[in-house]
């Protein structure tokens, strides 16, 4: 019995402390990544200083269902692009009104309908295809619901075409108008991994993983194999890529933007994707790698690898916890305390590079009190995690879209009740020169122009459109928004909503921008 126990106790030390020492391999890498990145930026790389003219440009945007907010993306797309660029939308198998909006543009629509063959690969090749017997010099692939900032068109295009490689921009998705602690802590470890890590393998010379918005050069998309359902197909590809000797550049002049769900359901099915996604890859794609490493002589397939061995940090972090409290329990159990100083180790060096990421990266829309809620984003992860173990998420699904406060939502059927003038893309604001006092013990309150000496009466609605209008809102949101917070029907909605609007603007307590309804 003594026997059994002492191979027990043994296999115990040696099963944790294996655990342990992959861990802080780990955790190694992140804080090497990490610190990095905090370190000054070098001179700009050796294809900064190029004369090389600006290569044509072929853009592709696979939308399924994204008639809420397509438009806002194409008007960050349009201003950028020259007479020679296209821009492709690929409405894959759509049951909205996202090819018509988007035929308002001066861009291609392409419809795709393919009940068997469904998500963002396919609609890419079919895209790609179509662009086969007039090829661009570059293709770069943005999602249907990013912002693209300005310039980034032209960053990408040159140093894809001057590097002959495929080039990642900056990706980042940004909380929630209404925020809560997951969304807030989860923005943190998006910008952990898609802006501090890659900066940090930037820095040291090293490839990084593709995911949304990258450029490609003509001879090199075009050889890649798009047409899988894969959930995590940016990552994917820039594998594949690699592994063919295109090695994924980082260019930190480029930027898009987004916003991570509001809704908590869209956010779990956003979560699930990716981690399932995540995890699967580096289950079955590492090995590749390291054995394209060892077969092609390339260190940098093996930093790859290393870098996609990296779980999520929600994961590791949940690992390093179990691996502690492992660790001191084999300690004062056994008087063994390897397990449990390597673990504390790991557990400095993921806080260091986690705190110095949010210092330099994130503190300007995160407050240091914020991350005081990690504990239970970890717990809030762990279901995702059980999830993969039992039945891995293997369809793409897409996830549903917020209204953000610069987009239209789709209100078609009411489209009869917007007054003569107006449409849902107008934008009205509130004028600065402007008091609002409320009436004591009242759902009041009086709104005064200071310098007309103009003044209207809102009661509890009117204070809310109000309050909205701060800034430029569209009718469209404007009308979503009551109806989601009074729970009246559209109609009513823009029935009194046009009644307050019309008022305000004969007082000059508002402004009125008319664009075109898209």
């Amino acid at each position: 019995m003594d026997a059994i126990l002492t191979i027990f106790t043994v296999f115990n030390k040696i099963v944790f402390l294996l655990i342990t020492s992959v861990l802080l391999f780990l955790v190694i890498i992140l804080f090497a990544e990490c610190i990095a990145a905090l370190l000054p930026a070098r001179s700009k790389n050796k294809y900064s200083n190029s004369n090389e003219p600006r290569p044509s440009v072929g853009i592709l945007v696979p939308a399924h269902n994204e008639a809420v907010g397509i438009a806002q993306t194409l008007k960050t797309l349009l201003p950028q692009l020259t007479s020679q660029d296209q821009l492709i939308v690929i409405a894959d198998n759509c049951s909205d009104r996202t090819a018509d909006i988007c035929r308002q543009f001066e861009v291609t629509v392409l419809e795709r309908f393919n009940n068997q063959e469904k998500g963002k690969g396919y609609a890419l090749d079919y895209g790609l295809r179509f662009l086969a017997p007039n090829p661009p010099e570059v293709v770069i692939v943005f999602d249907a619901d990013c912002y693209v900032h300005p310039g980034t068109i032209d960053e990408l295009a040159k140093l894809a075409k001057i590097s002959g490689r495929p080039v990642q921009p900056i990706n980042i998705l940004h909380q929630p108008a209404k925020a809560n602690p997951k969304s807030v802590i989860s923005a943190l470890a998006f910008t952990v991994k898609n802006l501090v890590r890659p900066t940090g393998l930037h820095w040291l010379g090293l490839p990084c993983l593709l995911t949304m918005g990258t450029a490609f050069p003509w001879s090199v998309i075009s050889q890649a194999p798009l047409a899988t359902n894969n959930i995590v197909e940016d990552m994917q590809l820039g594998i594949d890529l690699a592994i063919a000797g295109n090695n994924p550049l980082f260019c930190p002049q480029g930027k898009v933007t987004g916003f991570l769900p509001q809704k908590e359901q869209a956010a779990k099915s956003q979560k699930v994707r990716w981690i399932h996604g995540h995890l699967q890859t580096l289950k079955t794609q590492v090995p590749r790698l390291i054995k394209a490493a060892i077969i092609q002589r390339r260190f940098e397939l093996l930093a790859i690898a290393f870098d996609l061995c990296i779980p999520p940090l929600s994961l590791l972090s949940i690992a390093w916890l179990i691996t502690l409290v492992a660790g001191l329990f084999i300690g004062f159990w056994q008087q063994y305390w390897t397990i449990s100083i390597l673990s504390i180790i790991t557990g400095l060096m993921i806080f260091l590079a986690v705190i110095g990421s949010w210092f330099k990266f994130a503190r300007q829309d995160i407050a240091l009190i914020n991350l005081l809620s990690i504990p239970f984003y970890l717990l809030w992860k762990l279901p995702i995690y059980f999830a993969f173990l039992i039945k891995p998420q293997q369809a793409w699904i897409r996830t549903d879209r917020d209204l953000n406060p610069n987009q239209s939502p789709n209100l078609a059927p009411i489209a009869d009740f917007i007054k003569p003038g107006f449409s849902l893309s107008s934008n009205i604001c509130a004028i600065k020169e402007q008091v609002l006092s409320p009436i004591a013990n009242e759902d009041e309150a009086i709104l005064f122009h200071v310098q007309t000496g103009s003044y209207y009466t809102l009661n509890e609605v009117g204070i809310f459109i109000w309050n909205l209008i701060q800034k430029p809102q569209t009718i469209g949101y404007l009308c979503e928004s009551i109806v989601q917070e009074y729970a009246v029907t559209p109609e009513i909605c823009l029935n009194d909503l046009f009644a307050i609007i019309e008022q305000l603007a004969i007082k000059d307590l508002i402004e009125v921008n008319n664009e075109i309804a898209v």
